[in-house]
């Protein structure tokens, strides 16, 4: 039997399926499988596992995989079904045509797949179609499921600070007296004490208080948490394409309405840009970029509603049709068919998203780190001049591996000649990554001291709101490379639809 090197996928989708397997099982019988039909594989680079939907292109571990394999050093990917790599009938012809340009085959526990086939590939878009069906039907149960349990106050997700999830049902919030203290201190303090947002971080860090990631406060965790409903026992969730559902008194309030609602008045006044300060540079200018055109969006100053006119103006997200310049607007009213359906948003929820995203961050970066600095950092100019050389030459190998494929389908070669040569040139590209592994022990110490710097810039960005808007605006500039932003729908009065919001970094 002819051996394939191989690497191993699994994936537990996030919709819960009653029949979904663990990964941990998934990889048990895939590393099985393997062992007993000729596949080679490395435990250690060569298993690709997470949990993650199956409409996702973008997955992290995927997408690994997938710059694996574009080495060229692989024969496929083995997974327990064609549904683990995607039931996205786009998605999967995505993933075919990536094998077909890389000889790759799909290797399932029921059925091998060459996508140069004809009848594998028909086969596999039949199951396709079937496994995006169920999805579908999967969804809809699931979302039945859901809307039922919030609508009986069951909470969702990681719990606020003050507030514990019990594993059995029902599973409503219950109250963390330690915390809950830390909560009803930031309200007391902000509303009758009247202390800033700067203030009330400072004391609770002194007081040893610590926010929901175990991190000292600052004046963007006090103000996520004076502006949670869940406080006082309301429940809001905005699921799409249905009516938000509101449910009051799901769970005990640590805080009443009287006092919640005066920290809304104080919030709202506070957001009020002065009107010396009102043109120019926004926290967020020239980062907005909408997903669906690409449109970088402006702002704008405009009451929120007639009712609060006397408070002065809120600062707005404009949607992609506002943000364009007035050729492109002529071009757009003449041919509406062409008008991006991106609805504008108060600049205050994106950014409250945007920090969020910087505190994920300031993890991802800590990790990162502590990864480099374990690794080997001394190696000479020598060694670095003889891993570019390997790169030239597995260039090379991939470019000859290219002309053979292009050769049979040409007809220069035969189906068993082509073969051989490319497993010669799989075989030759192995033997140099060996040599190049053993070489990349490279000093990484600039790389550590760029990440550790940007760490440090968001700790203090995100700690210090003293500086001025265009000061902070230029550091997310050099951090950010762009916001992602779509709003589907238009929101109105009590209905607020939040946008989707995704920060791509630069680094």
């Amino acid at each position: 039997m002819e051996k394939h090197r191989v690497v191993i996928y699994a994936r537990k989708s996030r919709l819960k399926e009653e029949d979904a397997m663990e990964v941990e099982r998934q990889v048990e019988l895939l590393i099985e499988y393997a062992s007993n039909n000729n596949m080679e594989f490395d435990v250690n680079k060569d298993i690709f596992k997470e949990e993650g939907s199956s409409e996702d292109w973008n997955r992290t571990e995927f997408q690994k995989m997938l710059k694996v394999l574009e080495s060229g050093m692989y024969d496929g990917v083995l997974v327990t079904e064609q549904d683990r790599i995607s039931r996205d009938s786009t998605d999967m012809g995505l993933f075919k045509r990536f094998c077909v340009n890389g000889s790759i085959l799909l290797f399932t526990l029921a059925k091998t797949y060459n996508f140069l086939n004809d009848e594998d590939s028909f086969m596999s878009g039949i199951t396709a179609e079937m496994d995006a069906h169920f999805m579908r039907i999967t969804k809809r149960k699931l979302m039945r499921g859901r809307i039922k349990a919030l609508k009986e106050g069951v909470y969702f997700g990681i719990p606020p600070l003050g507030y514990i999830k019990p594993t059995t049902r029902p599973k409503h919030l219950i109250i963390e007296p330690h915390n809950a203290q830390a909560i009803k201190m930031i309200f007391d303090l902000y509303v009758n004490e009247k202390m800033t947002q700067t203030e009330i971080a400072e004391k609770l860090n002194l007081l040893g208080f610590k926010t929901l990631y175990n991190k000292q406060f600052t004046v963007r965790a006090t103000s996520l948490i004076l502006s949670n409903e869940a406080y006082i026992g309301t429940l809001r969730y905005e699921l799409k394409n249905i009516e938000p559902i509101i449910v009051e008194d799901a769970h005990p309030a640590i805080i009443d309405r009287d006092t919640f609602e005066k920290a809304q008045l104080i919030l709202a006044e506070k957001r009020i840009v002065p009107q010396d300060s009102r043109r120019g540079t926004h926290l967020l200018s020239k980062l907005i970029k909408c997903v669906k055109c690409g449109t970088t969006l402006s702002f704008s100053h405009s009451f929120k509603s007639s009712t609060k006119r006397e408070r002065g103006k809120e600062l707005y997200i404009l949607n992609c049709y506002a943000s364009l310049g007035a050729k492109k607007q002529m071009e757009i009213k003449n041919n509406p068919e062409l008008r991006c359906d991106n609805y504008g948003s108060p600049s205050n929820y994106v950014e409250d998203m945007v920090y969020k995203y910087l505190e994920d961050y300031i993890n991802e970066l800590s990790e990162r780190i502590d990864e480099l600095n374990g690794s080997d950092k001394d190696i000479s100019n020598e060694v670095n001049k003889q891993i570019q050389l390997i790169n030239e030459r597995l260039i090379s190998l991939e470019k000859e591996r290219k002309r053979v494929q292009v050769g049979f389908k040409d007809g220069i070669y035969e189906s068993e000649e082509a073969q051989e040569i490319i497993k010669k040139i799989k075989e030759d590209k192995i033997k140099l990554e060996h040599e190049k592994k053993d070489l990349e022990k490279k000093d990484l110490s600039s790389e550590v001291l760029k990440l550790t710097e940007t760490k440090e810039r968001i700790i203090e960005f995100l700690s210090n709101d003293d500086s001025d808007i265009k000061s902070r605006n230029a550091f997310l500039r050099t951090v950010i490379k762009h916001v992602d932003y779509y709003k589907g729908e238009r929101g109105n009065g009590d209905n607020v639809k939040r946008p989707y919001v995704h920060v791509e970094y630069k680094i």
